[in-house]
C-alpha cells in the first residue's frame, strides 16, 4: 500500500510540475504589463528663473520612462507627442534628436530633443514641455503615460547701466545749457539797467 501511495504521488508530482512548466512557460510569453512610470523630464536649456541678453535660446529637452511588454516587432510599437509651448501659445513640435527603446519588459525609454526659440520678446517668459508615451503591444495591452514641465526666464537685452543720453550728444547738450544760461543772464542784466 505504501508504494502505491508513493507512486501515485510521485506521478501527481510529475503530473503536476508539467502543468505548471507548461502555464509558466506561456507566462514567459505573455505581455507582461508593469505599472506606468510618468516620464521624467529634464530642460537643461533655458534653465528656470534666469535671464538672458540675447532674443533666440535653444531649447534642450530630455525624458525618461520605461515600457512594458516585451519587444516583438511584428505587433508592437511606440508613439511619442514631444511639444513645448511659449507663454502659452499654441504646441509647437521638439525634434527628437536622441532616442533609446530597451528591448526587454520594463525597459528604459530615452529620448532627447531640441527646438530653436527665436525672437524672443522682452520681459518674462513661461516654457510648458509635454510629453505622451504609448506603448501598444497587442490589440488590448497598451501603455500610456504623460508628464508636463513648466519653467520661467526672463529676456532682458538692454544693459541696466547705460546712459540714456548719447556720447556724441552730450558735448552739443552741453554747450547749447551753457548759451541758454549766458542770454539768461544778459537778459537779466539789461532789464536791471533800465
Amino acid at each position: 500500500m505504501k508504494r502505491k501511495a508513493i507512486t501515485l504521488t510521485l506521478i501527481m508530482t510529475l503530473l503536476f510540475s508539467a502543468t505548471a512548466g507548461a502555464r509558466l512557460s506561456l507566462l514567459a510569453k505573455a505581455n507582461f504589463v508593469f505599472p506606468p512610470a510618468n516620464p521624467h523630464i529634464t530642460i537643461t536649456s533655458p534653465t528656470n528663473n534666469t535671464s538672458y541678453n540675447v532674443s533666440t535660446l535653444s531649447l534642450e529637452v530630455t525624458v525618461e520612462t520605461y515600457k512594458t511588454g516585451y519587444e516583438e516587432p511584428s505587433v508592437s510599437n511606440t508613439t511619442r507627442l514631444f511639444t513645448y509651448a511659449l507663454d502659452g501659445k499654441k504646441p509647437e513640435n521638439i525634434t527628437i534628436t536622441r532616442s533609446s527603446v530597451a528591448s526587454y519588459p520594463g525597459g528604459d525609454v530615452f529620448f532627447a530633443g531640441s527646438a530653436n526659440l527665436a525672437n524672443l520678446t522682452e520681459g518674462l517668459h513661461n516654457l510648458t514641455v509635454h510629453v505622451v508615451f504609448d506603448y501598444y503591444q497587442l490589440p488590448d495591452d497598451s501603455f500610456h503615460t504623460e508628464s508636463e514641465s513648466t519653467l520661467y526666464f526672463r529676456i532682458d537685452t538692454v544693459p541696466h547701466n547705460t546712459s540714456i543720453l548719447m556720447p556724441d550728444l552730450l558735448p552739443i547738450l552741453l554747450v547749447a545749457a551753457v548759451s541758454v544760461a549766458a542770454v539768461g543772464v544778459l537778459v537779466y542784466f539789461k532789464k536791471r539797467k533800465r
